[in-house]
């Protein structure tokens, strides 16, 4: 279609050349009179060549300007199939909507400041850097956004994993300023999302804002979630092995059940969360802050607990096996039945402030410090 329209612009040039070449025709004959015919000559051969170029150029112009018509008609049409097939019962219909979204955000056009439309438009503004526009990116956005807050009759594992990728990606491309519409400001996209059963490995989930988003039986096996805003987020069952947290926020969140073998978790803040029955295997929990935690259970395995701070914690059955406790806090700590056995570090004044410490299991008085 494409080609026949520009096809289609031949009579066009050829009117601009036959015009030009009259006009040089004309001179030609009027200058041959008073001896000038060598230099009109030439300048006959110039005009025709020139009108051919710019007829040439206008062409190039019609081309591309029909190829952007063409060009947006297309992603116009993605945009609603997208739609269509996120409200279709397969999942995996569903995901691929998910993975269109994406692709369709990033398409783009060029504007020139003047807002002329002309071959520059096209050609300088790809060359030399123009101003990009995304005319679907805020409505994709929009889609994208709604589904994956929306609370789902069935939860697949395989769409809130492609919501998380996509949207870990998406959240990345809003912090540059040259992949998305001017004065974008629509916060984050995965904030409250509804990601149940997700598994995202290794991906970069660095600074972006959760909320108190669905992540329950997710697997985020080596991910890099520092900086992260979980604040109320549902994570209980979640896997979270050698993942990275390094400040993240995660106050008043539910992680009943997860799983940070490994992870590194400094500086950390888990402020009035409930984290019952969780593995801290080998995981690096310094300047970690768990005030008024609810960590009954749990079991901290040759964790690094360097002024990890507990205090008003309860910590209730809760299990330090080679762990080192000698710089954590515990002040107002219920330490009913924590088993402190095998801990390395204890001293007399470790749970001198602490609630029930009479309870607690102790290692031998040989075993502790003075």
């Amino acid at each position: 279609m494409t080609t026949c329209y520009a096809a289609g612009l031949g009579p066009d040039v050829a009117k601009i050349s036959q015009s030009t070449s009259f006009v040089a025709d004309f001179l030609t004959k009027k200058h041959q009179r008073i001896g000038h015919h060598k230099f009109w000559h030439y300048a006959k051969s110039v005009t025709l060549y020139f009108s051919v170029f710019l007829g040439s150029i206008f062409a190039l112009e019609q081309y591309l300007a029909s190829n952007h018509r063409e060009a947006n008609a297309r992603v116009e049409t993605q945009l609603l199939s997208a739609i269509a097939a996120l409200g279709n019962k397969d999942h995996i219909v569903q995901a691929n909507a998910v993975r269109s979204l994406a692709r369709i955000g990033k398409f783009k056009t060029y504007t020139t400041s003047e807002g002329i439309s002309s071959i520059s438009q096209h050609l300088l503004a790809s060359i030399f850097g123009y101003s990009a526009e995304y005319p679907y990116f805020e409505d994709s956005w929009l889609v994208l956004r709604d589904f994956s807050t929306s609370r789902r009759a069935l939860f697949s594992s395989l769409v809130s994993s492609q919501i998380l990728i996509e949207g870990a990606q998406w959240e990345h491309r809003t912090r540059q300023a040259d992949r998305v519409p001017r004065d974008w400001n629509r916060g984050s996209l995965l904030f409250q999302a509804q990601l149940a059963g997700a598994v995202g490995k290794n991906l970069d989930l660095s600074g972006i804002q959760f909320g108190n988003a669905n992540l329950e039986g997710a697997n985020l096996l080596g991910s890099n979630c520092s900086n992260c805003g979980l604040l109320g987020a549902h994570l209980d069952g979640v896997s979270l092995r050698s993942t990275r947290f390094f400040s993240a926020y995660l106050a008043e969140a539910s992680l009943n059940n997860a799983d940070f073998s490994f992870a590194h978790l400094n500086k950390a803040v888990f402020r009035q969360a409930s984290l019952k029955n969780v593995i801290f295997l080998q995981s690096n929990l310094t300047d970690a802050e768990f005030t008024a935690a609810k960590l009954d259970g749990s079991v901290f395995r040759q964790a690094i607990l360097v002024d990890t701070d507990f205090t008003y914690s309860s910590l209730r059955g809760a299990r330090f096996e080679q762990s080192d406790v000698s710089r954590a806090k515990f002040d107002d700590a219920d330490v009913d039945g924590a088993d402190f056995t095998h801990a390395i570090g204890f001293s007399e004044t470790l749970l001198v402030n602490a609630i029930n410490s009479a309870q607690a299991i102790l290692p031998k008085p040989s075993e502790v410090l003075k």
